[in-house]
């Protein structure tokens, strides 16, 4: 992991949890940071589902399972086509898969969507310091882009979401 560049997450109340850029973040042209709503998620497997549910749209979203990308990505598996999350936070990303036909890695396809993500975190801490506090909006960035922290970056997101066409469903 000490090849990757370093990065950090900073929650609006100033905590920070560092750890190492990976997917779009580690890319040489990524324009960070990224930030939106920390929120977390238990689950085991589905972090390709997770990532592009609308439901996550703009958030920040951090995995509790320590290892994250074993099985890669197949497109097929996607919610949508394009990622809705604003980013990804694993404490043990998988650089390893497992083969299968059309599968690529999660940083791959993190990269190819330009998710920006980080790894080598903790995220139990993060996920306790979210489950005792009040909602908390976090920027992920490496410090050549840092920026201060401002409501300004908001995304718009129920455009980001909805349809283009408006569809009625009898």
């Amino acid at each position: 992991m000490s090849q990757r560049p370093r990065g950090k997450m900073i929650l609006a109340d100033g905590s920070r949890f560092d750890g190492y850029l990976t997917g779009a973040a580690a890319s040489p042209g990524w324009q960070g940071p990224a930030w939106g709503e920390v929120v977390f998620n238990t689950s085991m497997t589905g972090y390709q589902e997770v990532i592009t549910d609308p439901s996550y749209a703009g958030q920040v979203v951090v995995m509790t399972y320590p290892q994250i990308g074993n099985y890669g990505v197949t497109a097929a598996d996607s919610e949508k086509p394009t990622t809705a999350a604003r980013a990804l936070v694993v404490h043990d990303l998988q650089e390893f898969f497992s083969p299968g036909p059309g599968r690529v890695s999660l940083e791959s396809f993190m990269v190819e969507q330009n998710l920006p993500g980080m790894t080598g975190v903790d995220t139990r801490a993060i996920t306790q310091y979210a489950s005792q506090y009040a909602t908390q909006y976090a920027r992920e960035y490496a410090p050549r882009y840092a920026r201060e922290y401002s409501r300004q970056y908001a995304p718009k997101i129920a455009k980001r979401v909805s349809r283009a066409v408006r569809r009625t469903v009898n």
